[in-house]
This record gives C-alpha cells, structure tokens and sequence, in this order.
C-alpha cells in the first residue's frame, strides 16, 4: 500500500514541477529572456525522465519493460523534432504484425 501511495505521491511531485517549468518559461519568455519555442522543442525528454523514473523504481519485470518503452518513444520523438529520423512512427505499424507473429510462434 505504501508503494502505491509514494508512487502516486512522485507522480505528483513531477507533474508539479512539469507545470511550474512551463510557466517559469512563458514568464522568461513574455519578458524576452528565453525564446520557450526553442526551448519547447525538447518536449520529449519528459518521456524519458518518466522511463528513467520508472526504471530506477522498477522492482519487477513489466516495470523494466514499460520504463524501456518510455525512453525508447522520448527519444524517437526527440529525433523526429530534430529532423534526424525522417518518417512517422506510424510507418512502422506492420512490425506490429511481425511482434505478433513471433509471439504466436513462440508459444507454438
């Protein structure tokens, strides 16, 4: 119980600070210190930082795996926003079929 607790509690903290950054931007950037579209532009890395977060809390397998998915879309997005992969994840659905196939082999 007390696992769910601190994680809904880290949850929190870390979306407290996500808003707290956004608006700590804005006012940098209404006041012509900060240009925030630049800055906005490395919007992906929270995915990252919840993979890294998961990952460092991770007491079971799932948790190893979904922290891994987590970086692993942060950092395609982040590659797409700076134009070093040129398609859309979404070109890559059949893989999907692939995943799939292997899995009902692997059973077999």
């Amino acid at each position: 119980m007390s696992d769910d607790r601190s994680a809904v509690s880290i949850s929190r903290v870390f979306f407290g600070l996500v808003v707290v950054a956004i608006g700590v931007l804005f006012t940098l950037d209404n006041l012509g210190v900060v240009a925030a579209r630049e800055v906005l532009r490395f919007w992906p890395v929270i995915f990252i930082a919840i993979g890294a977060t998961s990952l460092s809390d991770a007491r079971r397998t799932g948790r190893h795996v979904s922290g891994l998915i987590w970086i692993f879309v942060g950092v395609w997005l982040l590659l797409h926003e700076f134009h070093f992969v040129r398609f859309q994840p979404w070109d890559l659905w059949p893989l999907l079929l692939v995943f799939i196939g292997v899995s009902i082999l692997w059973r077999a």
